[in-house]
This record gives C-alpha cells, structure tokens and sequence, in this order.
C-alpha cells in the first residue's frame, strides 16, 4: 500500500505542477484509482479504448484510457513515439497527458480444457479531467448562444494550430474527441491514437477517421495523410456547431451549392442575433458567423492544397473578421497576443495626431493618445512604398483590425488620406 501511496502522490505533483512532463507509472496505481477498471467508473468509450474516472485523495479526478489493444495489433514503437511527443505538449486547448503505462506480463489460463501461457498486455494513458464532456453539435441558431460557440471555434482552432506546429496530425477530429471544462473551454483529445496501432488500421480509413463527413477524399481515395485532413475534419466540426447539419449530412449539403449553403446558414443565424444584438454589436457577430461558415466551407475543399493551415485560420478568427481575408489568394500572417498598452505607453509623441490604418479595407480610426490597443508586429508582402514608423495590429474600440500606426499628417497625405478630426 505505501508503493500505491508514494505512486498516488507522484501523480497529484504532476496534477498540480504544469511544468512536469508525464512520467510512466506502473499498472497496479490505475487499477487501484480505478476500482479496477469497474464498468461504474466507465465516462466513455470508442474504437481506440474506453476512458475510466480515476480518483486522487483531495477530491481530484483523472481519466484513464485503456487502449483496446487485445484487440488489434499495437505498434509499440509507434506508441512510445507518440507518448514522447504528448509529454512535451502544453496548451490550454489541448487535453494534457499527465502519465502512461506500458504493461506485459505471462499469466496461465485455461484453453480448452488445457493451461496454457498468454501474454496479458496493457498500455493505459492517464489524461487531465475535463468535466463537462464532449462538446455539443449546434442546433439551430440561437443568438445568445454565439459568443460561447464562436469561443470553442477559436479554442479548437488554436489547439489544432499547436499540434500541428509540435507536428503531430490528429487523424480523428470530431466533436466527441473535443471535451469542454467547466470554463467552457475546449479541449482536444485523443490525437495521435490511431496511430498507435499498425496496419490494420491505418489502411482503411473507415476504422479510424469516422464517418465520410469527417474523413478527408485524399485519405479515403489515396490514402494520403497530412495535417490537411485534420483541416477537413475541422471543416465539419464547424459546421456542426454552427448548423443543424450532422456529420455526412454536412458533406452532402456543402457539395450541391457551396455560396447557396452558406447564405442561407448566415440568414438563419442573422434572424436569431436580431433578437440579441443590437447595432455595432449585431454587425460584428453576423460578420463573425460570416467568417466561420466561410471558413468552414475552405477547410473542405476536395483540393488539400487550397485548404487553410490552422494557424492562418486562428489569424483569421482574431482578425475580427472582414470577408476580404478570406480570399485564398491572399493569406494573412499577423499573430494576435493580448498586449493591451497605449501610444503613450510607447513614448510616441504627444503632440503628434496618430492614425490607425486598416490593411485590409482602408478602415480609418483616429487615435486619442490614451486609446488602448494591442500590438504586435504584423507582417506583410508587399510593404508600401512611403515612410512607416512600425507595422502592427492594433485593437481599437473592441475590434481587430491589422493596422499601421502613423504620424497621420505627412504620411496620410502622401497616400491620399484625409487626416480627419
């Protein structure tokens, strides 16, 4: 009992510590904070394993995923990889890994009348709790409903954007593989685990990419993987929390007539924020469903190539949110960071007027010398040709713009615009 103990322990200092990486901890810890894998602590279950409440002293809960592995053939090597990679990942998006097992033993059992040796095998992830489950498909549009859906849109889209840049591919992207916390934020699960295991699954891809909706056509007529599959498989996820369509219904519906789906989503959902929003605000929400159907409609794109990488769609969502950027053609490269200062926290000028020049649509806001905004470098293709004291994004009156802050008098007037007042 003092081994469990000591055990017990380790894992509530790794609970607690996020800087600790997942250390491997033996199978008798799990079956004990399992009750041995009792079908009452069971919170879900799929194709790869079936997830298990374990419990902490204090009150703290963990999952534990037994991977189904009796089942099918494991890749051990591909599965140590993997974990190897998972330990490192931290990301309020993504679902930490907090410990692992690797487990094999010789037991007798009785075959056929007959003892003979098996092998018992188990490989068990041991993951953060996320309370509130998988996140919910949409339903219909409700307006006071839309800062929390548009919220787990950006979230997932960050998360995946942080795989994708550890360079991992999820492989099974579906709103049961995305757990909220009792925030409401989400959180992506799962990644990784299909390819834990060997042939078997990875040759088809109706074992381990869920429904064709889900599926992206290069892997299912090919079998090309790439983290554009994931793209695809965002697509519907988007579409799912912002429509009433499910999963290959999605697919079906966005193939008749792409421009035709979106605009009757977006009249759907501009008749439900009339109900609870009001001027600017209804104007930035009905532009924000705008982007998200749109966005979601590239990502499943039968050409993998035109579809969006997630960190270019993430830039997109912080953008707030004007249509131009979603012309393929034209990729934007700002990163947001919440960086709230001021002009006069950057020791510019007093005397000068400044001006916040939008990128994108020409839109003007004069500055007062206090007004806060957010800035970050922003970069750009083709700079232009005048004089700019720095390039950045700033955040002026609640909306996102990419913007150069100028001395608005010679500069403005050098490019033809009216300095105002």
């Amino acid at each position: 009992m003092d081994d469990i103990d000591n055990q017990r322990n380790t894992l509530v200092s790794i609970l607690q510590d996020p800087i600790l990486d997942a250390k491997q901890l033996p199978l008798p810890l799990f079956e004990y904070i399992t009750d041995n894998f009792s079908d009452y602590r069971v919170v879900g279950s799929g194709g790869s394993g079936t997830v298990y409440k374990g419990l902490l002293p204090n009150d703290q809960v963990v999952a534990v995923k037994r991977l189904h592995i009796n089942r099918r053939v494991v890749d051990d090597n591909a599965f140590d990889a993997e974990v190897a990679s998972m330990k490192k990942l931290r990301h309020k998006n993504v679902v930490r890994l907090l410990s692992y097992c690797i487990h094999m033993e010789e037991q007798e059992i009785l075959y056929k009348g007959e003892k003979i040796v098996a092998q018992k095998r188990e490989r068990l992830l041991c993951m953060e709790f996320v309370p509130n489950g998988p996140v919910k498909k949409g339903g219909p549009p409700r307006g006071a409903e839309w800062p929390e859906r548009h919220r787990i849109i950006k979230g997932i889209c960050n998360g995946l954007d942080y795989i994708h840049g550890k360079g991992l591919i999820h492989l099974d992207l579906k709103p049961d593989n995305i757990l909220l916390d009792d925030s409401m934020v989400p959180k992506i699960a799962d990644f990784g685990i299909s390819r834990f295991f060997g042939d078997e699954n990875t040759s088809n891809a109706g074992n381990f990419a869920g429904t064709r909706g889900y599926t992206a056509p290069e892997f299912i007529d090919d079998g090309v993987v790439s983290n554009k599959a994931d793209i695809f498989s965002l697509g519907t996820v988007i579409f799912e929390l912002l429509t009433e369509s499910k999963g290959p219904k999605v697919y079906q519906e966005t193939q008749k007539d792409k421009n035709s789906f979106v605009q009757q989503e977006l009249v759907k959902w501009t008749e439900a924020l009339t109900k609870t929003h009001q001027g600017r605000a209804l104007e930035i929400a009905s532009k924000e469903v705008e982007t998200c159907l749109k966005i979601a409609l590239n990502c499943k794109d039968h050409d993998r190539d035109r579809r969006r990488t997630a960190k270019q769609i993430s830039q997109i969502l912080y953008l707030t949110l004007d249509p131009y950027i979603l012309d393929p053609d034209k990729p934007e490269e700002a990163v947001h960071v919440e960086n709230f200062t001021s002009l006069k926290d950057m020791d510019l000028h007093p005397s000068q007027p400044w001006i916040l020049l939008s990128l994108l649509s020409g839109y003007i806001v004069m500055l007062n010398y206090d007004t806060k905004v957010s800035l970050t470098p922003f970069k750009l293709s083709d700079k232009p040709e005048f004089i700019q004291l720095n390039l950045w994004k700033g955040t002026a009156i609640g909306t996102l713009l990419p913007v150069m802050i100028m001395g608005c008098c010679m500069c403005a007037t050098s490019i033809g615009l009216n300095r105002g007042s």
